[in-house]
């Protein structure tokens, strides 16, 4: 277990990395070197030396079990989520800019700092608004973006 905070030791360098690698996979079960060969990487990433560890072990990692591993998935799940709430955000603003005309700089950047509660209130409202301000009125106790447009 040690082997995974490798990467944090003053003398790491990727040719070391290689090697420590090459012991977690001697060393230890298949399932649980793969776990610990993912945590090797992440610790890789903390490195504020900028030193490449990163690089030097991701190349060398079985694709399978990148795929398979928690800190894959998690990721996956928090990209899938942020992509589904930056494609609600954009439909909004489409749907806004078609209603109300060409809209503030403010506006956008509100519409896409805006959490998925508020997208959700916002794009129900846009079908019965008759003003941005009301479409955007915040859903409540929150400040208002700014109406105006262009």
């Amino acid at each position: 277990m040690w082997m995974i905070f490798a990467p944090l030791a003053v003398d790491a360098n990727p040719e070391e990395m290689k090697r420590v690698l090459g012991r977690l996979r001697d060393e230890v079960p298949k399932r649980q070197s793969g776990e610990l060969a993912i945590a090797l990487t992440v610790m890789a990433d903390t490195d504020k030396r900028r030193r490449g560890l990163r690089d030097a072990i991701v190349p060398l990692l079985n694709e399978e079990i990148v795929m398979e591993s928690w800190i894959y998935k998690v990721g996956e799940q928090k990209g899938i989520a942020r992509g589904r709430a930056e494609g609600r955000a954009e439909l909004l603003l489409d749907l806004l800019a078609a209603k109300f005309g060409p809209l503030a700089a403010e506006v956008r950047a509100g519409v896409l700092k805006a959490s998925p509660e508020e997208l959700t209130t916002w794009g129900t409202r846009v079908l019965t608004a008759t003003t941005l301000a009301e479409a955007l009125a915040p859903p409540s106790g929150q400040a208002p973006l700014p109406p105006s447009t262009t």
